[in-house]
């Protein structure tokens, strides 16, 4: 028993600060909109949006996935290597933000006279110094986690978290806007890569390693291909509507998705629970059915999230923000159906990692971008944001077929897929018919009643599986 009570001790020793940093980040991201939306009109909230996307496609790129490279090259070296291989991609990391970098400054510089009526040229620079600044933060605190220093790890992302916010605050109530929100967030950036730059030398140094380089680069290349696939499928459609509709239905598109996300949130205690261990699971004697039920439970809890976020955020939106934004409410449904389907492929993606690299998950979560980005090149111009939601949906229906595929051939968990079905469109109907339950105590009826019925169902479907488990590799 005390044994047992160790165990569960020092799991949540390192589980609640990563919780905790999850919860912070994502959280701070929420509160702060009102304050966004109450300083900027929804133009310039539409702008902030898109260099936004931006700034996100080059951290990726200057990052080089650099925190997936540590873990692979020093998660099973001894400590001296393990050190010597973390300076190494240290210093490529900063190598790599500093010229490529300044070569996507120089393009901006070049191509300022062909976006400066789509993007603000000005803000669109200082992002991408923001986002060279984000790229070397991320590398230190995966060699945080990646030696356990959990709280070390929470206290730096909740300075980070905290500092971002307050110098949000200061550049709004200042006046300086859009342009303020992105500076500022440069100028903690830079502060916090330096300190954690500085960490980093004094713990494991930074060099130059040209062979570890090369094979760092050869590990990261199907990386950054499937963040660059997953940013597609995600903020990539911003690009195709700056120029097909106004900017104030971009702001409202853009924070509809941002509010969408949410739903994620409601999967987070499930995903840090079971993601640490579904590959162990699955290997295990009755592996197979253990997972079935598992995802299951996961699958409700989404669908529940779902609901939740469906019917409580709209009434949200019309106290806490300006009337101007009011018309996102109007977006929120389907991209709620999108976080879902995305989160979805998640849960149903375990086949994808079992073997010894992750090529098939990067070859479908690449396919289902080619179709999205297909689709936003064909329909945004035209249908505007209902055809950046048709092509996001036909995108992610790609990838997540692909993957119930891959993994009916190479992992056959017995999903009870009838009462799955069942469970999503109570979810679906209940999301797409948020508007038309406007009464307080109807809303609370509808909602419980869903929620109380996929709770039924999953228990139904915990004790059996309408399919036979096909057996299972020794």
């Amino acid at each position: 028993m005390l044994s047992a009570m160790n165990v569960v001790r020092a799991t949540l020793t390192w589980l609640v600060p990563y919780a905790a940093s999850v919860v912070l980040t994502k959280g701070v991201a929420l509160i702060t909109i009102p304050l966004l939306t109450r300083h900027l009109t929804p133009a310039d909230y539409g702008a902030l949006e898109l260099v936004s996307s931006v700034i996100e496609i080059a951290a990726l790129i200057l990052s080089f996935s650099a925190a997936d490279l540590l873990f692979r090259f020093t998660g099973t070296s001894n400590a001296t290597e393990a050190k010597q291989n973390a300076a190494a991609i240290a210093g490529g990391a900063l190598m790599l933000s500093i010229l490529v970098g300044g070569a996507l400054q120089l393009v901006v510089l070049l191509a300022r006279p062909h976006i400066e009526d789509v993007i603000d040229v000005d803000m669109l620079s200082i992002g991408i110094l923001c986002a060279s600044f984000s790229a070397l933060i991320e590398l230190p605190l995966a060699w945080l986690r990646s030696r356990g220093s959990a709280r070390t790890f929470l206290i730096y992302v909740s300075a980070r978290a905290l500092l971002q916010t307050a110098m949000l605050t200061l550049t709004l109530t200042q006046g300086y806007g859009a342009f303020g929100v992105i500076a500022g967030n440069a100028a903690v950036d830079a502060i916090f890569s330096l300190v954690l730059l500085l960490r980093q030398y004094k713990e494991t140094s930074i060099s130059v390693d040209a062979k570890l380089f090369v094979r760092a680069a050869r590990y990261g290349w199907p990386l950054l291909g499937g963040a660059i696939a997953m940013f597609i499928l995600g903020n990539c459609d911003r690009w195709f509507l700056a120029g097909a509709v106004t900017k104030e239905e971009l702001a409202h598109y853009a924070l509809a998705a941002k509010i969408a996300t949410i739903v994620a949130l409601s999967m987070h205690p499930f995903g840090l629970w079971w993601n640490a261990r579904r590959m162990r699971i699955l290997m295990e004697p009755g592996g197979y059915q253990t997972s079935a039920t598992a995802i299951t439970w996961g699958f409700a809890c989404l669908s529940i999230g779902a609901i939740w976020v469906a019917i409580g955020v709209p009434p949200l939106i019309r106290i806490a923000l300006p009337e101007a934004y009011h018309p996102a409410i109007e977006w929120l449904p389907w991209l709620i159906v999108i976080v879902a389907m995305n989160e979805t492929s998640s849960l149903l993606n375990v086949s994808a990692y079992l073997g010894k690299t992750a090529r098939p998950a990067l070859v479908i979560n690449a396919s289902g971008a080619a179709v999205a980005l297909a689709g936003y090149i064909l329909l945004a111009p035209t249908w505007g944001v209902w055809g950046a939601i048709a092509a996001t949906i036909a995108g992610h229906s790609i990838r997540l077929l692909a993957y119930v595929s891959h993994g009916m051939r190479h992992a056959p968990i017995p999903y009870n897929w009838a009462k799955m079905l069942i469970i999503a469109l109570i979810a679906l109907y209940v999301t797409q018919n948020t508007l038309s339950y406007e009464q307080s105590l109807l809303q609370a009826i509808f909602v419980l009643f869903s929620s109380i019925s996929i709770v039924v169902i999953a228990l139904q479907s915990s004790r059996g599986s309408a399919i036979s488990p096909k057996p299972e590799p020794a």
